[in-house]
């Protein structure tokens, strides 16, 4: 009997919620902040090139909720004359004048000082703008590069058959810096001159290095290269994980579900990734094309999988009308040279299709299974908040309440993930989350 990996994701009544999604229909101004709002610091401030490092932001009187704080969804941002803006790769709130930002320098990025910024109102006049004093520093004497590979063979060298190895993470020593192996198993990093450096593989569970594990080097010219590593299985096995993730389902609409496969285990493989349709649903396209359609069973077959790869399809199907129970599978398998299928992981999505008659509603995605919208404990939720005015006058304020039900969800992992116009949210510890949009 194949092993088989199955699981479900379905929707409702979870104590991990993370993320609102708030989408507005009408045209809003935020009231521009107290003068006394200012930022004072940002540690650590300063980054070698290619460097992921996560920064402490402090302000003063700005009195931040999950809503009304800097994020990373284009309003805060590192910018210089010349160059392109960096933005965050995550905001956290850490209290009420204080978060937290990751950040990863890109490699190309320009050397020198940068404005750190945030937009907090753009539509006041004069717009609202906070920077942080002194800015950040973006430095390197030196790039330094190299490459991860399978050495499956053990020789120390790889050869043509031998895949790149991506999403290898890797240690530069003595700055503690991590970095790691884009797609095509190259990695790149900034640094200082100097000696007694070293590059060090960190290999993942099951995987040793067949090259040493530590490269010894010292930094003297602009460029070094050839800091590179074979690693390998401990054992050989086969391993495939596929997710499948999709939107919420309107009534006759043309909507995209996700497919991803990766290979989880140490050798290459190939085999067949499937969508199987509901019968309620009709397939529109995808991309790539599938290269069977089997009735309601679209087909792929892949070849020289790599291990850590992952490969992505978007199918694109036609919604029935509303209130139409839907359910899609996604079905990856990984075989052997000799055909033979070594293990298979499926993932299904039930859904509800929506038509939705009055302007005003809330959902959540997944929306769960049975009459009380049963879903994993470990479940995120997306909520979606509609509302719009359907008089003949200027709503001036509008005020939404929503009260979290915090038996069952964690409010700590709260976020916004977007709104169409300016909003203020604040959360309550009770779970009340109030959202207020002025003009």
């Amino acid at each position: 009997m194949l092993p088989l990996k199955s699981h479900t994701f379905n929707t409702l009544n979870s104590p991990d919620m993370k993320r609102f999604l708030l989408i507005i229909c009408t045209a809003f101004l935020f009231i521009q902040s107290a003068s006394a709002q200012s930022f004072v610091s940002i540690n650590p401030d300063s980054a070698l090139l290619g460097q992921t490092l996560t920064t402490t932001v402090t302000g003063q009187g700005f009195f931040f909720t999950w809503g009304s704080a800097p994020s990373q969804w284009g309003d805060f941002y590192m910018q210089k004359s010349g160059a392109s803006p960096i933005y965050p790769n995550q905001v956290t709130v850490i209290n009420d004048n204080v978060v937290t930002a990751e950040w990863t320098i890109p490699i190309n990025a320009q050397i020198g000082n940068y404005t750190v910024q945030w937009d907090e109102n753009l539509w006041s006049f004069p717009p609202l703008i906070h920077t942080v004093p002194g800015g950040f520093t973006i430095f390197s004497d030196a790039i330094l590069s190299g490459h991860v590979w399978l050495d499956s063979d053990s020789s120390l060298t790889q050869n043509g058959l031998e895949p790149d190895m991506p999403n290898q993470k890797l240690l530069y020593i003595p700055d503690s810096i991590y970095t790691f192996t884009d797609m095509s198993g190259d990695y790149m990093i900034g640094s200082l001159f100097g000696n007694n450096k070293s590059m060090e593989l960190i290999p993942p569970a099951g995987w040793h290095t067949t090259t040493s594990a530590s490269i010894p080097f010292s930094v003297t010219t602009p460029t070094v290269t050839g800091l590179d590593f074979g690693i390998k299985g401990i054992t050989n096995f086969y391993g495939i994980d596929v997710t499948l993730t999709a939107p919420q389902p309107r009534c006759n609409w043309i909507r995209t579900w996700v497919l991803k496969y990766q290979n989880t285990g140490t050798l290459p493989g190939h085999g067949d990734v499937k969508f199987i349709v509901d019968q309620n649903c009709t397939f529109n396209s995808s991309v790539p094309p599938p290269d069977q359609i089997n009735g309601d069973t679209l087909v792929w077959q892949y070849t020289n999988l790599a291990p850590f790869e992952i490969r992505t399809i978007l199918v694109h199907l036609n919604l029935p009308g509303g209130g139409i129970q839907i359910t899609n599978v996604a079905q990856a398998n990984i075989q052997d040279p000799g055909n033979n299928i070594i293990e298979v992981d499926e993932e299904s999505i039930v859904q509800t299709t929506i038509c939705s008659f009055d302007p005003n509603d809330k959902s959540v995605i997944p929306e769960g299974v049975q009459p009380p919208h049963y879903t994993l404990m470990s479940e995120t939720l997306d909520f979606l908040v509609r509302f719009q005015n359907t008089g003949n006058d200027t709503a001036f304020k509008v005020v939404i309440i929503d009260t979290l039900d915090i038996s069952v969800l964690d409010i700590s992992t709260f976020g916004m993930i977007g709104s169409s116009h300016p909003v203020q949210v604040e959360l309550r510890t009770n779970g009340e989350v109030t959202f207020t949009f002025d003009n």
